[in-house]
């Protein structure tokens, strides 16, 4: 719950491309630093299943060994532009944060990818 409300600040709710949304990233962004996890943006154009497009930014971290076959975990990091997004995805942003936490405590010798998408929300754009 602590990861979460950091995560949400102020709880409003932070549609992909909005000033709310840029500063859920980089709350994300300092939750990655503070557990010494490198992270990276990939941000580009995306078209979604129905054939929107949009710009979308997701963060992209890295943990393990730097080669292998990987497990990615997901979730998106954006909301709605009603809500907060606590339960979609923020419960899930907050378990990946936990599960980095967890792996970089206790080591972990194969490569991990975590994967916190941008623009579902939109049309599974991200």
């Amino acid at each position: 719950m602590a990861i979460l409300a950091r995560i949400l600040g102020d709880q409003s709710p932070h549609s992909a491309g909005t000033s709310a949304h840029s500063a859920v990233r980089e709350r994300l962004l300092e939750e990655l630093r503070a557990l010494d996890v490198s992270a990276e943006i990939q941000e580009t154009l995306a078209r979604g299943p129905g054939g929107r497009i949009a710009l979308v930014r997701n963060v992209v971290a890295r943990l393990g060994a730097p080669e292998g076959r990987a497990l990615l975990i997901a979730s998106h990091y954006d909301s709605v532009g009603s809500s907060p997004g606590a339960s979609d995805d923020g419960a899930g942003v907050a378990a990946m944060l936990e599960i980095a936490r967890a792996l970089q405590a206790h080591g972990v010798d194969k490569p991990v990818i975590l994967l916190f998408t941008d623009g579902e929300e939109l049309g599974l754009v991200g």
